[in-house]
């Protein structure tokens, strides 16, 4: 436990900006990025500079914990090979900012090599020892990223990995370095005082309901030996180790949890205390905590009652590469262990959660044998990935409750509720596979298209726009209970938005291009077809045969010959925002292939869907009682949605390459 790349970022982060931008107060409790569909992350000093010779480091004078050695304590400093004080200059600064929120949130990352001040073998100050790559491209490997296969393509995973097959390298360019140990650590998390953007996470404890830490977690690559939890460790096991750690604070110090969830070189079955100096001010970790190390089975071991799900932490546990869902209910968490800190958790008031973060670390170990460290000790790497992250009161409705999600989303897409099968189908959806897929899989359903589908290729049709979300409504749920989509025909066609577009006189050039807007083809005996059939329709207009509703009804079932994406993203945001997408989004979502993708996600995840089921916790008062009716089934999202951020802030740079194929994988 040791504490101007563009490429982790994907489409996503502009989306996303549009989606949240205009919600800046409206999160009282929770995560400023749920699912990580915006994903920037940076560096942890305010300053770009700070440890450079242009703005030295100044370490604090005394330490929190006085006596304590662990980490980063100039009184109690031990000297290093090449270095006898703290040093406060690094020959970089490894600063990095991929910060893409227009409000200037963003997730912090700590790369830190311990030992963290051996200035001649780390080039860059504590927590930013070295250069955040793409995961196996260099020491330190992260990217926030489409999974890319699965039933969700789109969803946001993020991926951190250490790779110390590429030390050698780093030291072939430092002959100053004399090389004696090297764990690098990589921290992905939320802080409040590093870019979370709320004073506080959220508040547990006293009368509020439990919150819950939940997401989904993956083994993606490790070439250490598998042992199972009834087994031993290896004779001769590989360093690696990842997990979470949770900060809340009271009584003026900072207290984590440090969880284990993937151990290669031991069974983590100790609940145990460890207070940890950071002395650097500039930092988020200053002045350092108080730590409780603990497992998913020590937990269960110090609380057989704790209701969190967690892993077992032996590798055989996570071979099979699956994704496993791991639940972390934090009142209780810290109920468990709260004893173990200088001052007891005080569950009967409530405390602040100001931090939480994911981490991998990997140390070299002797393990080929031969005296001091060489090339063949430094083989070895660890990939973890992380998905669905999400923080929310526990079982609340939609947001944490399969049963009411299918609900919801079923009265949002099909404007109806589930049959008893439908409802088996859906929870199973919903529990295997999280809320977006769900979402996604109603928004195809035939009964959509053929209500919100129709209601929507009426206003793009004949207004060239979908901006009536009242008559929109009507529509869809009106199609969805009997067949009056001809009947809707007539009340477009009569708006004076449809003369706005088309005019009062529907000749034969006019129908033409409305058969061509709603259905462009590109086979020219197709469009032979669509002359006679728009020459066809025009003539019964002219004699009085049919009105301008029956031609709009004739050209919007003619549009079905061709999908539309647009038709797809009105339907979702009238669905899940309870809105119509204004045209910065419509553009945005249109304007390739990947954003079209990543549409359900966005939504899904983002405040415009959330915020009607979110309670306001941000007072430590009485628990807050969960929404029910109309007030959460069929609330209004606020606020409006500016126009997205130019494209060129995100990268298109590759993925993380692929792992050796020589190492043994868990894969």
């Amino acid at each position: 436990m040791n504490k101007s790349l563009r490429g982790p970022l994907r489409y996503w982060g502009m989306g996303m900006t549009m989606l949240m931008a205009s919600c800046s107060s409206c999160m009282a409790v929770g995560l400023w990025d749920p699912g990580l569909r915006n994903g920037g992350w940076r560096s942890d000093f305010d300053d770009p500079l700070l440890g450079s010779t242009a703005r030295p480091l100044v370490y604090a004078e005394t330490c929190a914990y006085p006596g304590i050695r662990f980490a980063l304590c100039p009184t109690s400093f031990r000297p290093l090979p090449g270095v006898t004080a703290p040093p406060d200059r690094f020959s970089a600064t490894n600063w990095q900012d991929h910060v893409t929120d227009a409000l200037g949130r963003f997730w912090v990352v700590g790369a830190n090599t311990e030992p963290a001040l051996h200035e001649p073998c780390n080039s860059g100050p504590p927590n930013q020892s070295e250069p955040v790559g793409l995961p196996n491209q260099t020491v330190y490997g992260l990217a926030v990223e489409p999974e890319g296969m699965g039933v969700r393509p789109a969803r946001a995973v993020l991926r951190i990995a250490l790779d110390l097959r590429h030390r050698p390298a780093q030291l072939a360019l430092r002959p100053d370095c004399e090389p004696f140990d090297f764990i690098p650590y990589l921290g992905f998390g939320a802080q409040v005082d590093r870019g979370a953007g709320e004073p506080e996470l959220a508040r547990i404890g006293g009368q509020l309901p439990e919150m819950v830490w939940k997401f989904s977690a993956r083994l993606e690559s490790s070439d250490a030996e598998s042992f199972s939890a009834s087994e031993g460790p290896p004779a001769q096991p590989k360093g690696q180790h990842a997990g979470v750690w949770v900060e809340a604070q009271w009584a003026g110090h900072r207290r984590w949890v440090w969880i284990e969830l993937f151990n290669a070189y031991d069974h983590t079955e100790e609940t145990y205390f460890s207070p940890w100096n950071w002395a650097i001010p500039e930092s988020f970790h200053f002045p350092g905590a108080e730590i409780v190390v603990t497992s998913g089975e020590a937990l269960a071991a110090r609380c057989p009652g704790f209701a969190g799900a967690l892993p077992s932490t032996a590798p055989d546990a996570w071979m099979h590469g699956d994704w496993m869902s791991v639940r972390i209910p934090l009142d209780s968490l810290f109920r468990c262990v709260g004893a173990l800190y200088s001052t007891d958790y005080p569950g009967d008031d409530s405390v602040a959660v100001t931090g939480m973060h994911f981490w991998v670390e990997v140390g070299v170990r002797d393990i080929d044998g031969i005296s001091g460290l060489t090339s063949g000790d430094y083989a070895s790497h660890l990939n973890m990935a992380f998905a669905d992250v999400d923080l929310v009161p526990d079982g609340w409705p939609v947001l944490d409750d399969a049963a009411s999600l299918v609900d919801v989303l079923y009265a949002d897409l099909l404007h109806r509720s589930p049959n008893a099968s439908e409802r088996t189908a859906a929870l199973e959806a919903a529990t295997r596979y999280g809320g977006a897929a769900l979402a996604a899989q109603l928004l195809d359903h035939p009964e959509s298209v053929h209500s919100s589908g129709v209601a929507a290729r009426l206003q793009l049709i004949g207004w060239g726009r979908a901006d009536d979300f009242e008559q929109f409504r009507r529509h869809a749920r009106g199609l969805s209970e009997s067949a009056l989509a001809r009947h809707y025909a007539d009340q477009v066609a009569r708006d004076p938005r449809f003369r706005d577009r088309w005019g009062s006189v529907m000749d034969a050039a006019t129908v033409l291009a409305m058969f061509r807007d709603a259905c462009p083809l590109e086979d020219e005996a197709a469009q032979h077809a669509q002359e006679r059939l728009a020459l066809a329709w025009s003539g019964r207009v002219a004699r009085g045969l049919a009105t301008a509703g029956d031609l709009l009804w004739a050209v919007v079932q003619h549009s079905f010959d061709r999908p539309r994406a647009d038709v797809r993203v009105v339907q979702a945001y009238a669905g899940l925002a309870k809105r119509m997408p204004t045209s910065a989004e419509l553009s945005f979502h249109l304007g390739s292939e990947a954003r079209s993708a990543a549409l359900v996600e966005d939504l899904y995840w983002s405040p415009a869907f959330r915020q009607r089921f979110l309670p306001d916790l941000s007072d430590a008062g009485p628990a807050a009682q969960a929404p029910s009716g109309e007030s959460w089934s069929n609330g209004v999202s606020s606020g409006q949605v500016p126009a997205p951020m130019d494209a060129t802030s995100a990268s298109d740079s590759p993925g993380p390459a692929s792992v050796d194929a020589s190492t043994q994988s868990f894969r």
